[in-house]
Formats: structure tokens, sequence, C-alpha cells
């Protein structure tokens, strides 16, 4: 199993998918989150997205579509492209 699970401090768990950095894998993890994290805010800490034969514009695009979709509170962004 590629995702890792983890109960955190303060009541927060901690979600790892570092092993793919494709849209597919992202939207997997954030429904997994989802179900896992029962009210709780939720966090996501990506770094940028290398996806070839990608429009970079139009896969943030989606990303952040995901993002909302799965009600992210927060966003942190890590590298050049994920500065949004």
């Amino acid at each position: 199993m590629r995702l890792e699970f983890k109960k955190g401090n303060n009541n927060c768990i901690l979600i790892n998918d570092s092993y793919s950095t494709d849209i597919d894998s992202l939207s997997i993890a954030l429904h997994f989150l989802q179900q896992q994290a029962k009210g709780l805010s939720k966090t996501v800490i990506l770094s940028d997205f290398l996806q070839a034969g990608s429009d970079p514009e139009l896969l943030y695009e989606n990303i952040l579509g995901q993002l909302q979709k799965h009600k992210i509170a927060r966003f942190i962004g890590i590298g050049e492209k994920c500065n949004w």
C-alpha cells in the first residue's frame, strides 16, 4: 500500500503519499484523507508536480479543483510551481 497513515499529536492524522506525483494519485489520496478525517480540518502539503505531457496551467487548475472538491482548509505549496 503506497498511502501511509499515521496518528499525530493533538488529534491529527498524517497521510503520506510521496510515492507518486500525478493527478490520479492525488485524487485517490484526497479521497482517502476525506474518509479518514471525519470532520477534522484538512491541510495538504504538495510539492511541484512534474507530469509529462501536461499543460502546467491546466494541471494546477485541476489540482486546485481537487483541493476545493475535498474541502481542504489549508494548502502549503513547496516549490516554484506550487506557489499559488
